[in-house]
């Protein structure tokens, strides 16, 4: 009976012991004391009694100083090929993938192009032709200015030497006709040569005048002939030249040279390829295609918490520890984030704080060489605050 007994006592001993050290457990992980909080820690001072915080100690991942960039595609669409593969480096501007729109949207642009260039061709053969018949137009003026004045000059001449030969025919008759009537001191035949003389003059004179009206006539329906011409050539190769969308059509190869740069996804930096996360054939949807990063300047960043940050600032050193490196690497802190939000590395230890408010630091590595192949690594950062 008392063997019994004695077994339950000690039963009931060891269930209060193991409630015991179950409760300390989870009152210790619920409300961590200073030295023993994941995100921080603290050690004292010399010789004098009270708690110096020289170290903030943090769980942080690493990743490009441009941090890694999502590369997608307008949605609705399907991947054609992929030109990179993971681990290759890449410069701003190299395609990376190609749609399965490309094809049909480069056939549109080259469609687009050959209406263009022969847009062109007619308006530089119209161009072409218009300019020869102004420049005809122009030279046929230029013609008539220079070649008719003198012409009409020479006939006024004719008519000026006319008239004084017909004056002086005139004055012969009479003198002719005094010498006949004052008695017969001219023959009859010097007199009808004289009248004859006078009429053949009177003749002249009036084809001479005729011919210089005509010619004054023509000269002025040439030029007004030749100038509606030139008028005529203006008009017709501003029409032609407006009938020649030039615009129009440059407008339309933009579209589609914009319709076409849209099936092809360039790298906008240069960098390494991080990751391809779709295949040829698949759908593109709201998430990136592939992910890259530019690892030739890394970065890490510690996710302090709330009621740490206020001793963290730009400047400090900072130390990186983590089984996956051979050595610790150094850095400074570069920028303090301005917003609080939640973690997002998790610890491997089940029972860690996974709901913690924390405030994101930039730590510049010292030398990139060493993780510059080990994005999103997970490790802790003491950050020297003292």
């Amino acid at each position: 009976m008392r063997s019994s007994l004695s077994r339950a006592v000690v039963v009931v001993v060891a269930c209060v012991l193991v409630l015991a050290t179950m409760y300390a457990f989870v009152a210790s992980r619920a409300s961590p004391s200073v030295d023993s909080l994941p995100g921080s820690s603290s050690v004292r001072g010399a010789g004098s009694g009270t708690a110096a915080r020289r170290t903030v100690t943090a769980r942080g991942r690493l990743e490009p100083e441009s941090e890694v960039i999502g590369i997608g595609a307008a949605p609705d669409d399907r991947i054609g090929t992929i030109q990179v593969v993971e681990g290759q480096t890449v410069h701003a501007g190299d395609a990376l993938v190609y749609l399965t729109t490309y094809d049909e949207r480069l056939r549109e642009r080259d469609y687009a192009a050959s209406q263009l260039e022969d847009a062109r061709t007619r308006l530089s053969a119209d161009t072409a032709h218009g300019g020869s018949l102004i420049r005809e137009s122009e030279v046929r003026i230029r013609q008539l200015e220079a070649t008719q004045p003198i012409e009409i000059e020479a006939q006024r001449a004719n008519v000026d030497t006319i008239q004084s030969e017909l004056a002086q025919s005139r004055a012969d008759l009479e003198r002719s006709q005094s010498l006949w009537q004052d008695g017969g001191l001219v023959t009859h035949q010097v007199l009808d040569h004289s009248i004859a003389e006078v009429g053949q003059n009177e003749s002249r004179l009036r084809n001479a005048r005729a011919t210089l009206e005509r010619l004054q006539r023509d000269q002025t329906l040439a030029l007004e002939m030749a100038r509606e011409q030139l008028r005529t050539a203006q008009t017709s190769l501003s029409s032609a030249q407006s009938l020649v969308q030039i615009r129009s059509l440059a407008s339309n190869v933009q579209l589609a040279e914009a319709r076409l740069a849209r099936t092809i996804i360039r790298a906008p930096i240069d960098g390494l390829i991080l990751k391809v996360q779709l295949h040829p054939g698949e759908s593109v949807g709201q998430g990136p295609i592939l992910k890259m990063g530019n690892t030739s300047r890394m970065f890490a960043v510690a996710e302090v918490y709330e009621t740490d940050i206020g001793l963290v600032r730009v400047g400090q050193k900072a130390r990186l520890r983590s089984d996956a490196l051979a050595r610790d690497v150094t850095g400074v802190v570069a920028t303090i984030g301005r917003t609080i939000h939640r973690t997002t590395v998790l610890d491997v230890d089940p029972a860690a704080d996974t709901d913690s408010r924390i405030v994101e630091v930039r730590i510049k590595l010292d030398e990139s060489g060493p993780v510059a192949a080990l994005t999103n690594l997970q490790v802790r950062i003491d950050i020297q605050t003292q």
